[in-house]
C-alpha cells in the first residue's frame, strides 16, 4: 500500500499549530520571568554604615566614601575589613572626605615622603 503525499495546506496547518504552541509556551515562560524580575528586590541603600545595625544580603551602605554591597544576612565584619561578607561596589574618589584616622595616617605618609600631596 502506497502512502498518499501530504497536501501543502495540511503541512502548513500542522507546522503552524506546532510553531504556534511552541511560541506561546516560550512567551508564557518569558512573561513569568519578567514578572518575577519586576517584583524582585530593588536596590536597597541603607545609608552610612552603622556597626550595630542589622544588614541583609543585597543591601548597600556607604563607608568612608565608598559604596559596599552586603553579601550575607547579618554580617559580622564591617565593609572593607577583608571579609567576604561585603563587596566594594564603587570606590571612593579623590574628593571624598577622609575619616580623622585616615587623614592623620595620610599626613604621616606625606611627611615621610611615601606619597605626594595631591
Amino acid at each position: 500500500m502506497k502512502a498518499e503525499p501530504l497536501s501543502k495546506s495540511w503541512v502548513a496547518k500542522f507546522v503552524g499549530r506546532y510553531v504556534g504552541r511552541a511560541v506561546a509556551n516560550r512567551c508564557a515562560e518569558l512573561e513569568q520571568r519578567i514578572t518575577a524580575l519586576e517584583s524582585g528586590q530593588r536596590l536597597a541603600y541603607c545609608g552610612v554604615y552603622e556597626p550595630h545595625a542589622s544588614y541583609r544580603r543585597g543591601q548597600f551602605v556607604t563607608r568612608n566614601g565608598s559604596l559596599w554591597h552586603c553579601n550575607v544576612d547579618a554580617p559580622k565584619g564591617a565593609p572593607g575589613s577583608d571579609s567576604r561578607e561585603w563587596t566594594l561596589a564603587v570606590k571612593r574618589g579623590k574628593d571624598a572626605r577622609r575619616s580623622p584616622a585616615e587623614a592623620g595616617e595620610m599626613a604621616e605618609r606625606i611627611e615621610r615622603g611615601e606619597v605626594q600631596r595631591a
